[in-house]
């Protein structure tokens, strides 16, 4: 019987200490997914809907930033707090996933322009109030053949993975039409669409492959 008993206290502890940990990791996890004393310069908590919308258009339009990288293509904002189901947390808590959606120059075979999505994980910088920067890994693409396709290089930390369609026969300049924040588990989707962003920017976003440049001007004005 005490054989029993204390096999049956073991296990217990086990499984009381195994919880635990799993529930402190989840915790931890939480904490860096949005850390409660990271500090943003804008909360939207009061905005739902359209209202949300066109104050994420105008945020984006003032602090995306495009940077290079040895040739890559690094796309940064400063972050947000908005409201959801779990309370005030950063964009990125209830939206895992961000593309950027792009319409390149030029021609294709087709009367319609070339397009180029980059998709990728939407995470918090830690202890910084902005987004881990999406990659676009315009150095090694560039070096592709032109064509269509999904470009994946998960060698590189960050990287997006890039879907291109309509190419001509050389890569063009790419001009930002839409950004969308998405959630695959809750089937939550934010479309801040092309005709905000231009009411809120004065140029365009543009994305070069060719630009070897150390780092590009910053388009937020």
């Amino acid at each position: 019987m005490r054989l029993k008993f204390k096999a049956l206290l073991v296990f217990t502890l086990f499984f009381v200490s195994g919880f635990y940990t799993i529930f402190k990791i989840e915790k931890q996890n939480e904490i860096q997914r949005d850390p409660a004393s990271l500090k943003v310069k804008a909360v939207f908590t009061d905005k739902f809907g359209e209202e949300l919308v066109r104050a994420i258009a105008a945020e984006l339009a003032k602090n995306l930033t495009l940077t290079v990288n040895e040739g890559d293509k690094y796309l940064q904002f400063d972050t947000f707090r908005i409201s959801g189901v779990d309370g005030e947390r950063t964009i990125c808590y209830y939206y895992p996933r961000v593309i950027f959606e792009f319409e390149g120059d030029g021609s294709a075979e087709s009367s319609m322009k070339p397009t180029m999505k980059a998709a990728g994980d939407c995470r918090d910088s830690e202890g910084v109030a902005s987004i881990q920067p999406i990659v676009i890994p315009a150095s090694i693409i560039r070096k592709e053949k032109v064509t269509d396709g999904i470009f994946e290089y998960k060698e590189k930390p960050n990287s997006a993975s890039v879907t291109i369609d309509r190419v001509g026969e050389k890569w063009p300049n790419w001009a930002l039409t839409n950004v969308k924040f998405f959630n695959n588990k809750t089937g939550m989707m934010l479309v801040v669409p092309s005709s905000q962003l231009r009411e809120f920017r004065k140029e365009p976003f543009i994305v070069s492959f060719e630009s070897t440049r150390e780092r590009e001007p910053a388009q937020n004005k």
